[in-house]
């Protein structure tokens, strides 16, 4: 799920038919409302997970776990094409599946499980967020399914699916605390 930064527009992922649904949102009886396709299949998406703005508000990221970030526009117009993450063996795609920006911009996306087979891991994009430029926290067995990332204090938290476990990370070089 996902909330518009003027709190007007609710946003639903569904990986079982790949859409992401938007909705009017009234924060005050708390009702969405108004149910349209922001984006689907024929758009990219594959598997839809998280939901991000950019930290100006401007465009939508969607995590796919087969693969990739997909950007929007906020009228659901292409923003750039899909935004891959690196695999340890240059083969395949990786899945991603938790998205969140640091505070200089940088869009952090979490690898559920690398392409190559080494676990789960944590990408950094380049500020404009037009590729990932390697790994903050390199694929692990440690962080396998990375499902949910959250950036608090100067640190990463990973919530790890298959280890059933939360890690913490350095956000300046990923190292694990």
């Amino acid at each position: 799920i996902g909330l518009s930064p003027d709190f007007t527009q609710l946003y639903d992922s569904s990986s079982q038919n790949n859409r992401v649904m938007r909705y009017d949102y009234n924060r005050v009886n708390r009702a969405a409302t108004n149910p349209t396709i922001f984006a689907d299949a024929a758009d990219g998406l594959e598997f839809p997970n998280d939901i991000r703005f950019s930290p100006d508000g401007s465009k939508i990221y969607v995590a796919n776990l087969n693969g990739g970030v997909s950007r929007f526009n906020l009228d659901g117009s292409n923003a750039g094409a899909k935004v891959m993450l690196p695999s340890t063996t240059g083969q395949g795609s990786t899945q991603t599946s938790s998205l969140v920006f640091t505070t200089t911009g940088e869009l952090l996306a979490g690898a559920f499980a690398d392409a190559g087979g080494a676990g789960g891991g944590v990408a950094i994009s380049n500020s404009s967020v037009s590729a990932f430029s390697g790994y903050l926290v390199q694929p692990s067995p440690a962080i396998a399914g990375a499902a949910g990332l959250m950036i608090h204090d100067g640190y990463v938290y990973v919530s790890g699916l298959f280890t059933a476990s939360i890690q913490r990370f350095a956000l300046a070089n990923g190292q694990m605390d």
